[in-house]
């Protein structure tokens, strides 16, 4: 979304295979709109590398996988 609102965006991952379907726009997310907004988006770039990232931004957000699906990998939010 922030790359909707005019900023310019990179993001960072560890997979490449991630990082080549966003950069090739072939992504595709069960996410409502994704697809459609990565499809139109041109402020925005992917790389694995995190300096890259890092002196590009300004601002940095991370964010982190927090499944919710149960199992050993479900996040407890106690």
């Amino acid at each position: 979304m922030f790359f909707r609102s005019g900023y310019d965006v990179v993001g960072v991952d560890i997979s490449d295979v991630y990082v080549a379907a966003l950069n090739n726009k072939t992504f595709a997310s069960k996410e409502p709109g994704v697809a459609e907004m990565l499809q139109t988006s041109k402020n925005f770039l992917a790389t694995t590398d995190l300096k890259v990232g890092v002196e590009h931004s300004k601002y940095l957000y991370i964010l982190v996988d927090t499944p919710s699906t149960g199992g050993d990998r479900h996040y407890d939010v106690r």
